[in-house]
């Protein structure tokens, strides 16, 4: 055993000299993954809007920045003229921003009035590319996402112009090559047949005048009004800056005294399509109506919500309470509301603002634990009412339970939460358990930012496929051996993206009598399949995704069928765990290794990363991880920064953020960061034919380089090199940027001696 691991030591060493030599081109492959979006389906995702419109939200807000005026021309050092700037994440762009490109270019007419028209928003939100010229390996123009070193590209499209306004009806300047985005010199075609498919060209991108710009860094202008009137302003600024949607609209009830109401909140807006003509005017004429008045019934509201997801019988939308729902949001003049899950795959979003806790917010309570009773959810927690508020428990249900049986696979619905002059743990805890996230907002340019945030990661989808591993036979290299190991991962726009390793196998799929199927009857079995562990077809022939019924080898009942969940089973899943308990969570289990410059043996303790000491009594701690070797700025934790010791826990494997919100924050950070460009290599040390002794080796963005045990998916140990660990800061807080971050990112080779 001391050789196998010196061996593996002397490979790690080997692998990684290689790998943090390597640096990204300016023109990054990233663009493969970013550009794959909720509609690559060709279907819209949906998105429910719950507005606060209680009596809170008419409070005044005195010194508050003015919204954004079109008609004033904004002064001051950011945003020069001639220029558009654009954000693949949501954020707007710093003022020395290079991300930019000539307005000239601009072919897309659909964002013509959003940015300058005499109602502009400042900002359009579309799927954006520019058409790059060929460079020195191809002469042939190419559609490519925007670039922050490209200011002058041919030509700037957007997905809304397709076969509407087209590239000769916007400028001249476009050779008139006709409505369709084509792989060429002019970038145009007239043939449908020819065309680019937008939902895999370019990036969802936020693009802003050089006006709002300088508006959002310098304006000034301050107004006195109220919370609502701002959160008005914001979301129809936002439907009139999007595009691709299917959208409606929930507020609360204005009752705010008595028993016996059903208070939650009705349906205003029917789920609708964006684009379609007098939605926008008609949905922000529903957003105009809004008034202040009455309670805070979150939970109640949510599960009205969750009736219009499940196509139920109406409640809270009815009579007796003082708003109904809109009869165009049930089926046929029923009281049955006519559910969006139409379509298996569509993608389905809560967006909930509110600005403050909820008060009387109880009479749900039995119904929604009468729901998710049973229910097998990553919290464990079936259990809410009273002080324990059921928002968060409800939101957990809806996105990890099918909510349509009748369609295939999993119909689950994500829920995003804004705390608008409000931090609360709940609404945190709600976003966290409903698959989303939690943002805080407090005027007008901050509300603007978290809107624009979360409808960039609407459009974000999980990407699986990266080249598989097929285990070869070290003993006899005519045959392969059945295992099939793949690395994925799930682009977003931060700099670490969620990544995982997971096994399955290639062989015959069997029929009931334990003989290979032959489907066509010809006498011959069908070829080899990828078979997940129940031996069934795990991969989808339609979509060429892995099933979403489908579990891997090593996953556990509790996350069984992992299916096309990137973060769900896997080896990613069993950090914290031993061969002999694999359903272990303990951070003690783990082994990680750096090189402090002291001992070459990477097994010497001054090499190991261990947790304090009150996580793992008796793992010590090494004081060769200091401050600058971690490149922390403190010792001690703030709202805003990790101390040492909290970066050194987390790159211990301790889930100290407690990133799955179960209130157990010195348990096992079972996560793993994206295998971006790293196929798995495996490596045989011995033992026999019949039982060879296997190791895996994977790279990750975050700096790692993981060895796993092939049988069961265990951790041998994990190597972060000196370089990386001084990157710690950055992986810990992966503020969403829009730049990848590449740590150990690369091939493996392996090195004999």
């Amino acid at each position: 055993m001391k050789r196998k691991f010196d061996s593996i030591k002397t490979f790690a060493v080997a692998a990684v000299l290689g790998m943090t030599a390597l640096i990204p081109a300016q023109a990054e492959d990233t663009e493969i993954y970013t550009g794959l979006n909720s509609a690559a389906n060709g279907i819209d995702p949906n998105v429910m809007f719950i507005i606060d419109t209680s009596g809170s939200m008419g409070s005044s807000v005195t010194s508050v920045i003015a919204a954004y005026a079109p008609t004033t021309n904004y002064t001051g050092t950011c945003g020069t003229n001639g220029r558009i700037y654009f954000s693949t994440s949501g954020n707007t762009p710093s003022c020395n921003s290079s991300s930019y490109f000539n307005d000239s270019k601009f072919r897309c007419a659909a964002a013509n009035n959003p940015l300058f028209g005499t109602n502009a928003t400042g900002f359009y939100q579309d799927r954006v590319a520019r058409l790059a010229s060929g460079g020195f390996f191809s002469s042939r123009s190419r559609w490519r996402s925007l670039s922050r070193f490209d200011h002058n590209p041919t030509h700037v499209d957007c997905k809304a112009d397709e076969n509407i306004h087209g590239g000769d009806d916007y400028d001249a300047a476009d050779g008139g090559g006709g409505n369709y985005i084509r792989n060429n010199t002019s970038g145009y075609t007239t043939n449908a047949s020819n065309k680019k498919n937008w939902n895999s060209t370019g990036s969802f991108t936020t693009i802003y005048s050089a006006n709002y710009m300088r508006y959002y860094h310098g304006s000034s202008s301050v107004v006195t009004t109220d919370r609502i009137s701002i959160v008005k302003d914001v979301v129809k600024s936002m439907i009139d800056a999007n595009t691709n949607l299917n959208i409606s609209l929930m507020r609360f009830d204005t009752n705010s005294s008595g028993t016996g109401r059903n208070r939650g909140g009705p349906i205003i807006f029917p789920f609708s399509d964006i684009d379609a003509t007098g939605v926008r005017t008609n949905f922000k004429s529903s957003i105009d109506g809004l008034s202040a008045s009455g309670n805070t019934p979150l939970a109640e509201t949510m599960r009205e919500a969750a009736r219009v997801y499940r196509g139920e019988t109406a409640v809270s939308g009815l009579s007796p309470n003082n708003i109904q729902s809109v009869s165009t949001s049930f089926l046929n003049g029923s009281t049955t509301y006519d559910t969006p899950l139409d379509v298996q795959c569509q993608k389905n979003f809560i967006i909930y603002l509110t600005d403050g806790e909820p008060t009387a917010d109880f009479e749900f309570d039995s119904n929604i634990k009468t729901l998710i009773s049973g229910s097998d959810l990553p919290s464990n927690d079936t259990s809410c009412g009273g002080n324990d508020n059921c928002l968060d428990e409800l939101a957990e249900y809806l996105n990890e339970v099918d909510q349509i049986s009748t369609l295939n696979g999993k119909q689950n619905v994500v829920t995003y939460t804004i705390g608008f002059f409000s931090n609360q743990t709940l609404l945190s805890n709600a976003a966290t358990k409903g698959g989303g996230q939690y943002y805080l907002a407090d005027n007008f340019a901050a509300l603007s930012d978290a809107f624009s945030q979360i409808i960039t990661e609407i459009q974000a989808v999980n990407t699986t496929f990266t080249a598989p591993a097929v285990s070869v036979n070290a003993f006899n290299r005519v045959t392969n051996r059945k295992e099939l190991f793949f690395t994925l991962f799930k682009p977003n726009s931060s700099p670490i993206w969620t990544g995982n390793l997971k096994r399955y196998e290639l062989d015959f799929l069997l029929d009931g009598s334990g003989d290979p199927v032959d489907s066509d009857g010809d006498g011959e079995e069908d070829p080899p399949q990828v078979l997940d562990q129940n031996g069934t077809v795990a991969v989808d022939p339609q979509t060429g995704f892995f099933d979403i019924s489908s579990t891997s080898y090593w996953t556990q009942s509790a996350d069984s069928p992992d299916g096309d969940e990137t973060s769900l089973g896997g080896a990613a899943r069993l950090f914290g765990a031993t061969p002999g308990n694999l359903t272990a969570e303990d951070p003690a289990n783990r082994t990680v290794y750096t090189y402090t410059g002291v001992k070459t043996d990477l097994s010497e303790p001054e090499n190991l990363v261990r947790p304090n000491t009150t996580i793992c009594g008796s793992c010590g701690t090494n004081a060769l991880l200091t401050t600058v070797f971690m490149d922390s700025t403190s010792t001690t934790t703030t709202a805003t920064s990790p101390s040492l010791q909290d970066l050194i826990d987390w790159r211990a494997g301790v889930d100290i953020r407690d990133d799955n919100a179960n209130g157990d924050n010195t348990e096992a950070r079972q996560a793993m960061a994206d295998p971006l460009h790293t196929k798995p290599l495996l490596v045989t040390y011995g033992s026999t034919d019949a039982n060879p002794d296997i190791t895996l080796f994977m790279a990750t963005n975050d700096g790692s380089l993981h060895a796993m045990d092939v049988d069961d998916g265990t951790e041998v140990f994990t190597f972060i090199p000196p370089e990386q660990m001084a990157k710690s800061r950055t992986a810990f807080d992966n503020t969403v940027t829009g730049s990848k971050t590449y740590g150990l990112d690369g091939s493996l080779t392996v090195f004999h001696r």
